[in-house]
């Protein structure tokens, strides 16, 4: 029984009311997981390969109701406890690993993972900003520690941060984009220190790979690139260096219903998804991702 081990009121609410409902819950599942010791052990010792800088992959598959997705939510809960950054989505018919010009099913996943991005101190999603900010307030309190008597205006103050964040994103200069995305950052700095909330979403926008044209980043940013569906994987590899070099442990993204591209009638987008199931595969374990985790989960 869950109060016999003493389960917190609300979490057993919550883990009540989603088995009531026939769905795994969203928290909660470290106290009624039961018989998946092999393959959380498996899991966490990718964790500790993603902790030490490398980078793993693993498909979790197995027949309708044999609780990948339970699985999947388990390791979810153990990643963020150890201070990793973790986001999850699901396939559909929306969304694949890499769509059309028209569709851009591929973006569609990757929106899907930004906007659930999820940490322990905000487990349900939606934590990207909350991570820029607690990342920008640390940087701020340090120079300002460091300017102490200095006579540093409140202008040269944000040209400083500003430096420091160039200084943390250029580090990753072998990765592609790195540039966009520092100056972004720089844009979401300063539009949070003159409390601009029109531009920091702007660039809020951006980062989560929302704006559908060049020009449009063009007029609101002035950055002349945008997320594709052909690169969003090179901004995941991007983010999980960066959220390591931000003082998390590395980032696991989570990719469930793999089945949908099994599914797929058209035989070329078929291929072209199984071809990036490779690369990102290939990218994983021969040393182009640094870490991060990727688990994909499938009938």
């Amino acid at each position: 029984m869950l109060d016999d081990i003493k389960v917190p009121k609300r979490i057993a609410n919550i883990i009540m009311n989603a088995l009531q409902g026939g769905v795994v819950p969203r928290t909660g599942l470290g106290y009624i997981a039961v018989g998946r010791d092999a393959e959380i052990s498996a899991l966490l010792k990718d964790i500790e390969i993603i902790e030490n800088g490398g980078a793993t992959f693993r498909f979790i598959t197995g027949n309708y109701g044999s609780g990948k997705t339970f699985l999947l939510q388990t390791i979810k809960e153990h990643a963020m406890a150890k201070g990793f950054v973790v986001a999850d989505a699901d396939l559909s018919p929306e969304r694949a690993l890499i769509g059309t010009v028209m569709n851009k099913k591929g973006l569609a996943t990757f929106r899907e993972l930004m906007g659930n991005i999820s940490i322990n101190t905000s487990p349900t999603g939606a934590a990207l900003e909350k991570i820029l900010d607690n990342w920008l307030n640390s940087i701020w309190m340090e120079v300002a520690k460091n300017m102490a008597g200095g006579g540093i205006s409140g202008n040269q103050m944000i040209e400083l941060v500003a430096n420091q964040i160039y200084d943390t994103i250029l580090g990753m200069s072998e990765l592609i984009n790195g540039f966009d995305f520092a100056n972004v950052l720089v844009i979401y700095w300063k539009a949070k220190q003159a409390n601009d909330k029109e531009t920091k979403n702007k660039a809020l926008r951006w980062l989560r790979g929302e704006y559908r044209l060049k020009r449009e980043a063009q007029v609101d940013l002035g950055i002349s690139s945008i997320i594709n569906d052909d690169d969003w994987f090179n901004y995941i590899k991007i983010y999980a260096d960066f959220f390591a070099k931000i003082g998390y442990k590395g980032f696991i993204i989570m990719i469930d219903e793999m089945i949908n591209i099994y599914k797929c009638s058209h035989p070329v987008t078929r291929q072209n998804n199984y071809e990036r199931m490779l690369n990102m595969y290939n990218d994983a374990l021969q040393g182009k991702a640094r870490h991060l985790g990727i688990i994909m989960g499938g009938t």
